[in-house]
Order: structure tokens, then sequence, then C-alpha cells
């Protein structure tokens, strides 16, 4: 009787403790108004699927503009007109050349479909993934919060989708002594673009600044601050842990009662039809598969992040999901104004890409709760031995081509596209890696900036040497 009592104060305290942790991180996040709730749930960054090597930055790289099968400023235009252009690239970081051998660890290639605005659900907006053409319906985003940080000057921290680095600490004898914390997406993204890096810190002007900041969700409370490091008391980001995107778009129109709307295998059965909502049925060879009723939201000025207002707007099963529009409905003189997709599919963080599962996905999430853009890296070490030696990426987009490898020097290389359309010849007689940066958009120029000048200086006079 004893062990039971005191087992059942252990779940009890633990159930206590735990409860107790879940609401001090969520007082710690502050939402953009004060009388709004947090749109997402709050987590311990220990919950959350990180990439491997998740802050390695590419060391000297090689920088291709870009290929002619990439995905480069191809413009998006959603439902309601919103033109977005879209990019790709390929990041290599980490690698290195040893006895003929050039070895990329886990996570040190990754592609990535880049974004230049956030991306939306509910408007019919679309992303490009190794090419291929996926309408974004629905995400699953949480705060990730990491208590206790200490940064270093150089040293990244990695909080869910977003890394911090200590920048810089100048100062001017005894003022202006101030520490730059700098906010880019695992992915590359600067957020200075935003006017959400950098968080400014002081130590001895506490009147100008205070000891933490929000940037959106990417939040922080230092306890001390110095020039040679800050300690937090936490750190927090954003981060996705997974999203819906789907093939086909069957259907977007107003619908009456009774409407019949096919949808690969299942058919969509408009049941009833109210004011601000609509039941729908999801029916498979006749029979009720799926029931909900899409509307009555309470709090339209809160979309499309929050997450409970949202999810009263979709409904998914299996490769179908429904949405109902709230702004050019939802409802009309007893109509409604549906979407309706097929091929859905999940992608989740930390999980195979399903077309092809030796990479694993991570979608990206701006420090607002956008997404803004999708990793696939590798999980395992990539081995290239010797000349000739080839490594596909995601679905054969891309490939890594050895030309030339000649014990601890990799004299010759290239990248291509699907199409077999080359870059120039990269590599050197003192290069040791094959760490790269291609392509454009947000997250290249984020990567590019540091060593921006340098890289095309370099790429120039690859070109001219080609060109002899």
């Amino acid at each position: 009787m004893r062990r039971k009592s005191l087992a059942i104060v252990l779940v009890l305290s633990l159930l206590f403790t735990f409860t107790i942790g879940v609401v001090a991180s969520e007082e710690k996040i502050k939402p953009p108004q004060k009388d709004w709730p947090l749109p997402f749930p709050v987590v311990s960054q220990d919950e959350v699927k990180m990439p491997r090597n998740a802050t390695l930055l590419p060391d000297n790289p090689e920088y291709v503009a870009d290929l002619p099968g990439f995905i480069n400023n191809k413009v998006m235009v959603n439902d309601y007109g919103k033109k977005v252009p879209k990019y790709d690239g390929v990041v290599i970081r980490g690698s290195k050349v040893m006895n003929n051998m050039i070895i990329i660890p886990p996570g040190g290639l990754y592609y990535m479909a880049d974004t230049w605005r956030g991306m939306l659900p509910l408007l019919g907006e679309y992303e490009y993934i190794a090419g291929n053409k996926y309408y974004y319906l629905d995400f699953d985003q949480v705060v990730a919060v990491k208590d206790d940080v200490t940064i270093k000057p150089g040293e990244r921290v990695a909080v869910g989708d977003q890394i911090y680095t200590f920048t810089s600490a100048v100062g001017h004898e005894s003022t202006m002594a101030n520490v730059n914390m700098t906010v880019n997406t695992l992915h590359g993204v600067d957020w200075a673009f935003a006017g959400l890096s950098p968080g400014i810190l002081s130590f001895n002007e506490d009147n100008w600044f205070e000891k933490g900041f929000e940037l959106g969700y990417a939040q922080g409370k230092a306890k001390k601050v110095g020039k040679k490091a800050v300690n937090f008391n936490y750190l927090s980001g954003t981060y996705f842990r997974g999203m819906r995107m789907a093939k086909n778009r069957v259907y977007k129109d107003w619908a009456v009662e009774g409407k019949k709307i096919t949808a690969g295998d299942y058919e969509i059965n408009v049941a009833s039809v109210s004011k601000g909502a609509s039941t729908i049925q999801i029916l498979k060879n006749g029979k009720v598969k799926a029931e909900k009723e899409l509307g009555n939201i309470k709090h339209p000025k809160r979309l499309i992040e929050d997450t409970n207002t949202r999810e009263k707007l979709i409904m998914k099963h299996d490769e179908v999901t429904v949405v109902l529009d709230p702004w050019t409905g939802p409802t009309k003189n007893g109509k409604a104004y549906l979407k309706v997709y097929s091929g859905s599919f999940n992608i989740k963080a930390g999980e195979s890409y399903p077309f092809d599962k030796r990479f694993e996905t991570y979608p990206i999430a701006c420090p607002v709760g956008h997404l803004f853009g999708t990793m696939i890296t590798n999980k395992k070490s990539i081995i290239l031995r010797g000349d000739g030696s080839t490594f596909k990426g995601p679905e054969g987009y891309f490939k890594i081509v050895v030309d030339n490898v000649e014990g601890n020097t990799v004299k010759a290389w290239h990248i291509e596209d699907k199409q077999g359309n080359k870059s120039i010849k990269l590599g050197g007689k003192k290069n040791t890696d094959i760490d790269l940066i291609a392509g454009q958009g947000r997250a290249v120029v984020g990567l590019l900036t540091p060593k921006g000048k340098t890289l095309l200086s370099d790429l120039y006079d690859k070109v001219k040497e080609a060109q002899k």
C-alpha cells in the first residue's frame, strides 16, 4: 500500500512539475497584442527535431549563381493576385577531401526551396520542391524555448528554426558596449531585411537598451551581458513540426447544398450550408468516411497564424483536403466557397522526404509564423570515391560530379541540374573541400552576406579562366 501511495505521489509531482514548466514557458513568450492568446503551443527545445550539423556554415565555399533547371524568380500568383517570386538552391557545408575521397557529413548537403515572402495557407499558394509544384494547405507550428543559454562571440545556437549568432560587442571606451545577436533561419535567411534582427543588448546602457528583445516570436531575456559572453535565461524560436501540401486542386468555386465534387478516389458532399458555415462529408464507395462543420470562426482577425481559428476552416482526410474560404465567402445566398485538393500529403520535420527516403525534411518557419522555405538534407554521410564519382540530390533534381581529385585536393568538380546543364568548373589546386552555395533567393543572400564580394570575385576569375 505504501509503495502504491508513493507511486501516486511521484506521478502527481511529475505532472505538477511538467504543468508548471509549460505555464512558465508560455508566460515568457509575448504575443503581438496584449489581449491575444499565443497562436502556437510553447514547447521545450528538447522536444523538437533538428537537422544534423544545424549550425555549420559553408567554409570558403564555391558560388554558383544559377543553373537553367533551377527555380529562379519563378512567380507564384495566389488566389488574390499576390505575386511572390520563388527560388531554390543547394548548399554543401562541412565537406572535406582526404585520400582521394570527398566526405560530406550528415546534414552537410541540403537542397532548399526558398520564397521571397512568407507563405500562407488558405490562399491557394504553392511551392516548388525539387521542381514539382505543390499547394501549401496547412501547418503545425510551435514556439521552441531553450533555457539557460550562454553564447560567446562568433558562436551560433539553434533554437527552433532560428539560429542566434553573437556577432559583435563594439565599444568606444566606456560607452556603446553593445552586443548584437543576429537571427537567421536554419537555411540561411537573415531577418535584418524584415527588422527582426539583430537583437541588441548592452551591459552599461540600461536606459537605451534592455536585457531582452522580442523579434516576432524570436525572443530572449539575458541575465548577464558581457563582451566575452551573454548568458540568457531563455531564447525562443518558431519551429515547423510539419505541413500539409497537395499535388492537385480539383475545385475552387461556390457550392450549393448537395453539390458533389470528385477528388481522387473520394467524393465530397456539401451536406449543408448555413450563415458562415458549411458541413462537409468525404465519401468513398458511397460511405461517409469523415464529416466536419467548417466555419463559424469567432476571431477572423487572428487568421492565418492562429491555429484554433485556422483549423475550423480546413478538413483533412487521407489524400483529400477541403478548405472553406473565409474571405471570398465563407457563405453567401445558400452557397459555400470551397477549395478542394487531392493528392494531399504531410511533410514532417526530421522525417523522411516522402519522395526520396535518403533525405529528411525540415519546413522552415519565420519568426512570426509563416513558411519561409523547406530544407531537404542528407541523412547519412556522402562519400565520393575518386574521379567520375557522382551523387544525385533529392529526386535526381541535381547531381554533384567529381572530375579530378588527387590526395587531399579536389582539382575539378561541378554541379549539374536534372537536364544535364553543368556549372562552370569548380575546385583548384588549393581546394580541400567542396563546400558550395548555389542558387539565389533570400537564404542564399543571407549566406553570401559575410563573404559575398570575395565569392563573386572568385566566380569571375573562374569564368575568365574558362574563356581562355
